[in-house]
């Protein structure tokens, strides 16, 4: 279903991540999340001439948003250099570096009069930030607590069939920074084990 809009899409689940350099590594797991939002860093440089906007220059520098959890998840902030363990407990002390990950989720795409399918994503060289937490008293009944880590999805050259840096008819190298996996598609069920590589596919005809 891949080439089909979805009717409708809702869900997060399977959260998991691989630290940028190390694709070969198994994912690790993230193990409540609730939610990820993504919103493009898309901007323009305008030219104008004879009193109208004659050009316009897109600059896209990926997305930002949010990955919301259930709570705090201990492993993942070790992970980016910010949780430790102290002599009386965890110690979340200042955060000197950011590092980042190919984050991995799953989603449920909804089509007119079929059963619902699992949609695999990987988000390619994404920055974590520290976690923003809201917590609440309890009244009549309970109130979950919110938490949710900012994110900035940077991406990864965009590779040709050949495997080298794609560039395009235009002269311009490409960058990638989502791919996901549908139902039907090659390498659905291994897809989300290991970090794919953003590779075009080849021609008709082959390589």
């Amino acid at each position: 279903m891949s080439n089909t809009q979805a009717a409708g899409y809702h869900g997060a689940a399977n959260g998991k991540y691989v630290a940028v350099g190390e694709t070969s590594s198994t994912p690790v797991s993230i193990p409540y999340i609730t939610a990820v939002s993504l919103a493009p860093i898309l901007s323009s440089t305008d030219q104008y001439a004879n009193n109208r906007l004659v050009l316009q220059i897109p600059k896209d520098n990926g997305y930002d948003g949010e990955l919301g959890t259930t709570a705090p998840d201990p492993g993942l902030e070790k992970a980016l250099g910010y949780l430790m363990d102290g002599e009386d407990g965890k110690i979340k002390a200042d955060m000197v570096t950011y590092k980042r990950v190919n984050l991995y989720y799953e989603m449920l795409m909804e089509y007119e009069n079929q059963a619902a399918q699992v949609r695999k994503v990987w988000l390619y060289n994404v920055q974590i930030g520290k976690g923003e937490e809201n917590s609440s008293t309890d009244a009549e009944s309970v109130e979950f607590g919110t938490y949710a880590y900012p994110i900035q999805v940077y991406g990864t050259p965009l590779l040709s069939a050949e495997d080298t840096e794609y560039i395009d008819e235009n002269g311009m190298r490409r960058m990638a920074y989502m791919i996901y996996s549908d139902p039907g598609d090659s390498n659905y069920a291994a897809f989300g084990n290991a970090v794919p590589e953003a590779i075009l596919q080849a021609p008709s005809g082959g390589r």
